[in-house]
């Protein structure tokens, strides 16, 4: 009789002191996570934060620039002056004589036969190649038909010599003559003027 009733109270006694000794336990093992998970996250951030801080020392801090080596500019030497010796010659026009083209001849003594007659674009004939070789000299004398405007309207030989070396060019220079247009009685009328050509070789 004894055993039934001591037997439930054991097993009662034994479950309550296995309760108790949970409930103590319990709590510093919580207690313990607790500290622990804070320790962690504080490790976490420690690392996280010294992460950062030496990411802006490194952002902060640019390399310094490599400085090139000085090039040496050799002095530039200034050449000195040189005196050209240049000779200009004496050069002379006159209505009387001027010089032709390259072809080596002279063009000389060319004159209008009215005092009255004013050239406004003269022009000088070319000497003839053929006449440059063979050295030949001579003159034409032309005949001018003169418009109202001062154009010329019809050219004429009168005299050459020799015959048939220079006439073709003192025509051609003829007819690209223009002179000033004659006024009578404040009209312009037509005019005629004489021009001769004497071509000499530039001696």
């Amino acid at each position: 009789m004894r055993l039934l009733i001591v037997t439930p109270i054991g097993i009662l006694l034994a479950f309550m002191v296995f309760w108790v000794m949970q409930w103590m336990i319990q709590p510093k093992q919580a207690g313990n996570q607790s500290s622990n998970e804070v320790a962690m996250v504080d490790f976490i951030r420690a690392m996280h934060d010294s992460a950062s801080e030496k990411k802006q020392r490194n952002a902060k801090e640019p390399p310094e620039p490599k400085i090139p080596p000085m090039l040496k500019v050799p002095a530039l030497q200034q050449a000195a002056p040189q005196k050209l010796d240049i000779s200009i010659p004496d050069i002379s026009s006159s209505l009387a004589s001027f010089k032709g083209d390259a072809m080596g001849g002279m063009l000389s003594g060319y004159g209008f036969g009215d005092s009255d007659v004013i050239p406004l674009v003269q022009v000088e004939p070319r000497y003839p190649p053929q006449a440059i070789s063979r050295k030949i000299e001579g003159y034409v004398v032309v005949r001018l038909q003169i418009s109202k405007l001062g154009s010329v309207e019809e050219v004429s030989v009168i005299d050459a010599k020799p015959k048939g070396i220079f006439e073709r060019e003192a025509i051609k220079a003829a007819w690209r003559y223009r002179f000033k247009p004659k006024l009578v009685d404040g009209k312009p009328v037509p005019q005629v003027a004489t021009l001769p050509f004497e071509f000499n070789l530039d001696k």
